[in-house]
Parts: structure tokens; C-alpha cells; sequence
């Protein structure tokens, strides 16, 4: 049996209303993964609040972040 490995994850946030701390650590466990596999991982659809967080966290510094799955597709795949 072969395994797959997926190049790129796209992580959709448009039904997440709130993140804390542990969900931000999370966030950067699983990207320090994905990065130690060749990897790269994406975030869309993130609402105000969340993104009001990633920009007082520095995290949208951290993760490439698209307004929508569209622009994601737009951008990345095509």
C-alpha cells in the first residue's frame, strides 16, 4: 500500500467565530507539520474577529491568508 501526501491544505475558517490561545498554538504545531513534510498550508475565509487576532498576534505574518476559498483557488491552484 502506497501512501499520498498532499503538496497543499487549505484550512477554511468560514464557520470559526472565535480562536484562543491553544487554538493559535494548534495553528502553529500543525503548520511547523506540514512544513517538516514539504508542505504548505493556507488559511481562508477567516471573519473579522479571528482576523483582528492573527494581526495582534502577528500571525498573518505568519500564515498566507486569502479572503475566500475562490481567491485561494484563483491564486494558488490555477
Amino acid at each position: 500500500m502506497s501512501e499520498k501526501k498532499a503538496d497543499i491544505i487549505l484550512l477554511d475558517f468560514k464557520d470559526v467565530t472565535f480562536i484562543d490561545s491553544s487554538g493559535l498554538g494548534a495553528l502553529v504545531a500543525a503548520l511547523k507539520t506540514v512544513r517538516s513534510a514539504k508542505a504548505q498550508l493556507y488559511i481562508c475565509s477567516i471573519c473579522d474577529q479571528v482576523k483582528i487576532l492573527f494581526e495582534l498576534t502577528s500571525m498573518n505574518r505568519v500564515f498566507q491568508v486569502f479572503p475566500d476559498r475562490a481567491t485561494f483557488e484563483s491564486e494558488v491552484l490555477s
